[in-house]
Order: structure tokens, then C-alpha cells, then sequence
């Protein structure tokens, strides 16, 4: 069936769809929220009946939602549902009216020819001569921005020093990308792109080496202050900047502390966890930052900021160059150690999901990431184990996200809905007639509990902090809105949203984040972060003795909740 929704203009104003036999609600919505709200349980009903393998039911239910509500009042929405409607009806044999909706998918801009091409749902229409006419239909629908967007001329491959032609059109290519792209142009009002443009293009012309340019694009593109728009550099630069040593720093109490190690190399060379960083290659950390670090990162809000300053990017360097550090123990004893970086900064021997009882028959489930195939599985697992608990702490404080964590959400309520999202709509005609951008949105989407999810029904509460990013914010924002439980922690890293990714001349490439996200009721989050309802910082002593206080202050507040 359908993988993912399309944002695409509509092009036909109306279409036919078959009659309904069942009774159609009297009044039309009005509003845009009326609107999508019965677009989206609708939609909800109809994937159920779908995954119960009752394919004519599906059927009903989508032509239900055409027949109400006028598909100009669908942009963006329609390709998906009339595609959508045309596998139900395939399923159930309605070859004809199958054909029609899938016609009607192809006018209102289904591209996804690929998916077309391939989806058992549609297998009974194959032999159907017109399936093969609007299969070449896509595929012309789908050639066209892949002629206009993917060319050799301009992604080419790596070479120590790019001709000039070549870096002033990757320089074209980024600024053109984010001007018709990039979601956030608000949130950096003082921001004159076009200006930056013409600034950057002499430092790029005059640049010796692909690895100074791709740190000028990078430079360039933290001036969007957006954690989900970056560049990345090619492949054979990578040991060159992203190279780390196996421990991890982060800021706290104002103060650059070893949160982590990840060798044992580290330690013999003399480092322990709370050791606090002075100096990086007999710099004052803060100094080095200022210079070496801080004006490549692209985040979305201070907390992200100090994290990718702090933890993430401090340290890096070529695997070529040992980095030495300065520290200071817990006694106040100086010492400077040299430590090697490795590709990957050293990785930690743990599982995607972790999960154990803690003090007082509380469940501890702790997801790392949203973006490893046994995630679900694991998190089914845990929720097993754990459902006789008395209450539940679920942890995404290390989570960096990956695909959409909100389906965690099946295993703690019946159904909650999720984030709105929209996106600029650039349509050249209108600007040629002086009207403004339009825009295109979405939801609130809606997670349901299948019949086989593990429920828990007790007193929850979710952990937090600047790591919980991307998907995992996702998550987070729409635990806040469901009122399901309490937040425990430090605001999220506040960037989530669906980058656009490009490649650039010499084998990199670089993404804009195309589309904005909302709480369901509107409130913004992105470029603020989900905000705990209970805010507990670490203190530098918390690090050096090994106590988690936020968790401490997440289980107590389940044991009071029961």
C-alpha cells in the first residue's frame, strides 16, 4: 500500500469516485482543523479495517472521506488517499473502480512510480493494459525532478582540490536549496541569506583544498541555527574531521566534565569520569571552542548548542592527530594527557532497548534509539516483562532519533494524536501574479493500539534531556500532549523535521530541513524543546560519584503516583 505521504500540489480541482452505499455525515466540514480531523480518523478506521484484511470495508471508509470533503481541500493529502483507496479496491476485486482511483492518484501527483511498480496490492490490475499506461505516466511524473535535481555534471567525485566552477555551484546549489526549502527562515529574522551568498563566494573561490571548502559550506550553513541542516563531508575526509577520543565531555555546571569513557586506553592514560577539561592542545577549553568548534554548529536551540559544542564536536580532529587535553581530578591535581582520536570516538557495548526493575517494583525502559530494525521488538519485549509493575520510567535521554518514535506510544494509551507538521509551498505562477508562498500541512496524525500491543496502564514518567532529538522528540512532544504522564529531566534538544538531502561537487552532501513541526494544538517545540514538567540538572558531583539524580527524581515520582 501506500509508504509514505506525498507533498505534492494538487492538479485537478475534482474527481469522480464511486457512490457510497452507506450514509454519508450531513454536514460538510468547514474548518481546516474539522476538516483534518475527520480526514484523520477516517483514514485511521479504514487502515484498520486494511491490516484486519477486510480490503472492502477499506474501500467504504476512503470513499467515505472523498465523497465529504472536496479534494481541493486535500493538498498534499489526496495523492495518498485516492492511491490508497485504489489498493483497497484491488483487494477486493473492484478492478474498474481500482483503475479510476489510481488514475486519480497519478492526476492529483502520486510520482512513486517505484513503489507502484512494485506493490502487491495492486498485483490483480497488472494485466490490465491501462496499469501499464499509468505506470509510465509515474515514471514520466518521477524523471523529471530526478533530471532536474541529480546530474553528474554537478556531483562529482572527491578530489584533494575542486576546480573552481565546481565549488561555486556547490556554494549555488546550498543557497538555492535552503532559500526554496528551509522551513525555519523565522527563527533567523536577522539573517540576510542572500548577503551571506555574495560573501561566501570570494572565500570559496579562494580556498586551496576540498576540505577547507566543505568547512566554509559548514560555516555558512550554521548560520540557519538548525539542528536538522548541515553539510557532511565526503567520505575520504571523514578520519580527516570526524575522529575522536574514546570518552565523551559535556558542559555541566559551566564546566567541560569527562561524562564517559569508552576504553580502557583512556583510563590507563590517567583519565577518570568528573575529571574536568581546562585546556584542548594548551587552549583554554572555552577559547578553543569559541575558535575551533562553535561557528560549524548547527543547532536549533542553546541546549543543543552546548551539547554539539561540548560533547559532540569538541574534540574531534584527523585520526592522524592525538588531541591532549588538560584535566583537573576531583582533588584539584593537574595533569596533561596526549589521547589518540579514533574514527568513531569508541562505542559503547549496549543494546538499542534496555530495560530492569529498579527500587520499589518500578519498570526502567530505556530506548537509545529509534533507528535499528529490533527497536519495536525490543521495546515489545521490555513492555512484557515489566506490565505487572507498579509504575514505569521510560528513558530517551540518549536517543538521537531515527524513524518516528511515536508508536511507543500504543503500549501506554488506547489512542493520542501526534505533531501537526507543514511546509513552505512554492508555486512560481502565484509569484508571478504577486501573491505570497502558500503552505502545505499535515495532521495531527494519530497513534491507535492494535489488539496485540502490551498495554501499561500505571503511573509513567518519561526522561529527558538535550540528546533526546529528531524521532525521539517526536515521542517526547507527544507524550507532553497526551497528558499520559510527567517529563523528568532537561529540555530536549528542540530540532526535529524532515531534512532534504542534496549531494554536493567532491562527494559530500548536505540537508535542509524542509518542514515544521507543531504539538497538536499548535505550540511550537522546534527551536525550544519539549519542557519537562519536573527540570532536574546534573551537578559535577552527580558525575563523580555516579548518581543519576534525574532517574532517582522520575522513580520517586511514579511511587507517589500509584
Amino acid at each position: 500500500m501506500r509508504p509514505f505521504p506525498l507533498l505534492v500540489p494538487l492538479a485537478v480541482a475534482a474527481l469522480t469516485v464511486p457512490a457510497l452505499a452507506a450514509e454519508i455525515p450531513e454536514e460538510i466540514p468547514a474548518r481546516r482543523d474539522a476538516i483534518d480531523a475527520f480526514v484523520r480518523d477516517q483514514e485511521a478506521v479504514g487502515i484498520a479495517a486494511y491490516r484486519a484484511g477486510d480490503a472492502a470495508e477499506a474501500a467504504r471508509v476512503y470513499e467515505r472521506i472523498l465523497a465529504t470533503v472536496d479534494v481541493a481541500l486535500l493538498p498534499g493529502r489526496a495523492p495518498t488517499i485516492y492511491y490508497s483507496l485504489a489498493c483497497f479496491q484491488s483487494l477486493a476485486g473492484r478492478t474498474e473502480d481500482a483503475i479510476e482511483s489510481l488514475e486519480a492518484a497519478v492526476v492529483t501527483g502520486w510520482s512513486n512510480a517505484d513503489h507502484l511498480a512494485k506493490d502487491p496490492d495492486l498485483d490483480p490490475l497488472r494485466s490490465d493494459a491501462r496499469f501499464d499506461t499509468l505506470l509510465a505516466r509515474a515514471r514520466d511524473a518521477q524523471a523529471l525532478p530526478e533530471r532536474l535535481h541529480h546530474s553528474s555534471a554537478i556531483e562529482t567525485a572527491y578530489r584533494e582540490t575542486l576546480p573552481v566552477e565546481e565549488r561555486i555551484a556547490g556554494l549555488s546549489r546550498l543557497w538555492s536549496e535552503a532559500t526554496f526549502a528551509f522551513a525555519y527562515f523565522d527563527q533567523v529574522p536577522e539573517l540576510d541569506w542572500n548577503a551571506e551568498y555574495l560573501a561566501y563566494l570570494p572565500r570559496v573561490m579562494a580556498t586551496e583544498s576540498t576540505k577547507g571548502y566543505y568547512r566554509l559550506l559548514s560555516e555558512l550553513v550554521a548560520k540557519l541555527r538548525d539542528g536538522h541542516t548541515n553539510v557532511s563531508f565526503p567520505r575520504e575526509l571523514r578520519e580527516q574531521v570526524y575522529a575522536r577520543p574514546e570518552l565523551r565531555t559535556e558542559l555541566i555546571e559551566d564546566r567541560v566534565i569527562v561524562v564517559e569513557i569508552r576504553s580502557d586506553a583512556v583510563h590507563d592514560a590517567g583519565v577518570s569520569i568528573g575529571d574536568e577539561v581546562l585546556e584542548v592542545d594548551g587552549v583554554a577549553v572555552k577559547a578553543y571552542a569559541a575558535e575551533h568548534v562553535a561557528p560549524y554548529v548547527a543547532a536549533s536551540t542553546d541546549q543543543d548548542r552546548a551539547l554539539r559544542t561540548y560533547s559532540y564536536e569538541l574534540l574531534r580532529g584527523s585520526v592522524a592527530e592525538p588531541v591532549t587535553l588538560t584535566l583537573a581530578s576531583a582533588d584539584g591535581t593537574r595533569q596533561h594527557v596526549e589521547l589518540p582520536r579514533t574514527q568513531y570516538g569508541g562505542t559503547l557495548d549496549r543494546a538499542n532497548v534496555e530495560w530492569r526493575r529498579l527500587d520499589g517494583d518500578v519498570g526502567l525502559v530505556a530506548i537509545h534509539t529509534f533507528n535499528a530494525a529490533d527497536v519495536d521488538s525490543l521495546v515489545r519485549e521490555a513492555m512484557a516483562e515489566l506490565s505487572d509493575a507498579g509504575g514505569l520510567v521510560i528513558d530517551i535521554r540518549q536517543n538521537g532519533g531515527g524513524t518516528s518514535g511515536w508508536w511507543v506510544m500504543r503500549h501506554l494509551t488506547d489512542r493520542c494524536e501526534t505533531t501537526r507538521w507543514s511546509a513552505r509551498q512554492y508555486v512560481a505562477v502565484h509569484r508571478a501574479w504577486g501573491r505570497g508562498e502558500g503552505v502545505v500541512e499535515g495532521g495531527p496524525g494519530v497513534v491507535a493500539a492494535d489488539d496485540d500491543d502490551v498495554r501499561f496502564d500505571g503511573p509513567v514518567a518519561l526522561l529527558v534531556g538535550p540528546r533526546t532529538f529528531s524521532a525521539a522528540e517526536d515521542l517526547a512532544a507527544t507524550f507532553a500532549h497526551s497528558g499520559r504522564g510527567t517529563i523528568v529531566g532537561r529540555p530536549t534538544g528542540g530540532s526535529t523535521g524532515q531534512p532534504l538531502f542534496f549531494s554536493l561537487p567532491g562527494g559530500g552532501g548536505a540537508r535542509v530541513c524542509a518542514k515544521r513541526d507543531v504539538l497538536p494544538d499548535g505550540t511550537p517545540f522546534v527551536g525550544i524543546g519539549v519542557i519537562p514538567d519536573v527540570l532536574v540538572e546534573p551537578t559535577v558531583d552527580d558525575v563523580r560519584r555516579g548518581h543519576d539524580r534525574a532517574l532517582e527524581s522520575a522513580r520517586t515520582l511514579v511511587i507517589s503516583s500509584g
